[in-house]
């Protein structure tokens, strides 16, 4: 397991990290959203965090102790012991991250929290002035979070003491990066900064970018890639800042997206120009400008093939402004090819960026026709979304095919954040809840779920409940949820770490998922 993580370290070139550690977003700096840990199903909760009072602690992880002594497991008339109220909310963007057996998220209430990851006890918390949207960076036993007042602040990551802040003057709405003990974090005021995250000595500070920066960054290649909100992709030499190439992109916003490095490309997420929604928006395409009127409807091209050139044509002519994946040569930022994926996301949330597999192969979702890994049809096309792999030479589809679809249901406007663990690729939205796929097997398990009146009661193996929903028996669960502050939008998948899977909930919860075997 060790050998295998230093081997990912050194062909990403990124520090080496162990697999029970989720130091940052999507797990590096490189935003692969990959390790080399699984946890495989049967699934059931270990703990569910409410706040630093409240802590819930299945009895099935484990037997006889006095302190886990909470019932679970979906069942009939299920009712869990959740407060009435709490005083905290997460984004969804909070992705949480784990160093030396220790969980640490930020609220967006301004507010940093440690809980142990075997029992779900608070360890600490401190203040976090203005709150995070997305979370910090962890090694060293320091943990340091970027706030939306534009403050980078560290804390001794065993007390919860804070080491030092920095005012970048300006909003911060992304994930920091770290390499190397370098935090490199971008704000609305269009720079980049690299602190030192033994000090947070200021190692330097870009010129202004040309534009604000409401996405985030990946640092890889010796450099930080970003994009400004004047629709430039920038990469900037990481041990002084200067701009070292640039491209202009087709789309209104890097809101809520990353770029990620995956070999000697850099794949940027744009919000398409004319909304954040695709809802029956690739249908003319891939039903080749037939009259729909079945769901699904067959296939309106001979081949995947055929079905992609279409595609392609369409994104590269009038459709342009629904193109939303680009995938930029490492060094100089040049565009050679069209990620045909069609629209995809919407309901206000931007498209989601790749995760990749154990080959190093960016997985997206595609509009198509033709699934192999998902399921035949999907709400809000008359087609289907399914994931698939992108062929990083030339930009087209490599589909996963294991001889059978997976049965996971999907959205087009309500799809899935990815991240990898070995062979499992996991699915998570913060309204549908949190699955799994095996990508070479096409098993899928649905491992949570926050259960809404509108249908989509899949058996799952965590149910938070709410007034009037049903559960995988199709009896009432009538758990509700806490009351307390809106939480802010966001979409991210579960951190992988220690053998478990976490994840917030926007009501105030942190969940811990292990293996039931």
């Amino acid at each position: 397991m060790l050998r295998l993580t230093a081997l990912f370290a050194l062909i990403l070139g990124i520090s080496r990290i162990s697999a029970a550690d989720w130091p940052q977003f999507q797990h590096d700096a490189a935003r692969t959203g990959r390790t080399v840990e699984a946890v495989a199903p049967p699934y059931r909760a270990r703990w569910i965090w409410v706040g630093p009072q409240k802590t819930l602690r299945n009895r099935d992880s484990r037997s006889g102790d006095g302190a886990w002594t909470d019932d679970l497991t979906p069942r009939r008339g299920m009712r869990l012991d959740l407060p009435a109220e709490v005083a905290h909310s997460f984004a969804g963007s909070m992705q949480p991250i784990v160093l030396d057996q220790t969980v640490f998220i930020a609220d967006a209430q301004s507010r940093v929290y440690a809980v142990n990851l075997d029992d779900g006890s608070t360890r600490w918390q401190a203040d976090n002035p203005g709150g995070s949207l997305w979370p910090g960076v962890a090694a060293d036993n320091i943990v340091a979070f970027a706030s939306l007042l534009g403050y980078v602040t560290a804390y001794d990551a065993s007390t919860g003491r804070r080491l030092w802040q920095v005012d970048t003057g300006r909003t911060i709405s992304s994930a920091p990066a770290l390499v190397d003990g370098i935090i490199y974090v971008a704000n609305q005021g269009g720079h980049v900064y690299a602190l030192r995250l033994a000090d947070g000595a200021q190692l330097w500070r870009s010129g202004r970018l040309g534009g604000p920066v409401q996405g985030g960054l990946c640092v890889a290649n010796g450099r930080v890639y970003v994009g400004t909100d004047a629709m430039e992709a920038m990469a900037l030499d990481a041990r002084d800042g200067r701009i070292v190439a640039r491209q202009k992109l087709t789309g209104q916003s890097f809101r809520f997206t990353w770029p990620v490095a995956a070999g000697s490309r850099i794949i940027f997420t744009t919000v398409p120009v004319i909304c954040p929604g695709s809802e029956y928006v690739n249908d003319p395409v891939l039903g080749a400008g037939r009259k729909l009127t079945t769901w699904p409807e067959p296939p309106g091209h001979p081949s995947p093939q055929a079905e992609e050139q279409a595609m392609l044509e369409w994104l590269a002519g009038e459709g342009r402004v629904w193109e939303q994946f680009f995938a930029l040569d490492a060094q100089t930022l040049s565009k050679d090819y069209i990620i045909a994926t069609g629209a995809t996301e919407g309901c206000g949330a931007s498209p989601n960026p790749p995760a990749l597999d154990a080959q190093g192969r960016p997985l997206l979702w595609w509009a198509t026709a033709y699934p192999t890994l998902t399921g035949i049809g999907s709400f809000g096309t008359h087609f289907s979304m399914d994931i698939g792999a992108v062929d990083l030479a030339t930009g087209r589809r490599i589909h996963i095919d294991n001889g059978r679809h997976s049965g996971q249901s999907t959205e087009t406007d309500n799809l899935f954040a990815l991240t990898v663990g070995g062979e499992w690729v996991y699915l998570r939205q913060n309204f549908r809840g949190t699955a799994a796929i095996n990508l070479r097997t096409s098993q899928q398990q649905w491992i949570s779920k926050t259960v809404h009146e509108d249908g989509q009661h899949n058996p799952a193996a965590v149910y938070y409940g709410s007034s009037g929903a049903k559960g995988p028996d199709g009896e009432p669960i009538i758990s509700f949820l806490p009351r307390g502050p809106r939480s802010p939008h966001g979409r991210t998948a579960p951190a992988i770490a220690g053998g478990r899977l976490l994840f917030t909930e926007g009501f105030g919860a942190l969940t811990c998922v292990e293996s039931a075997r």
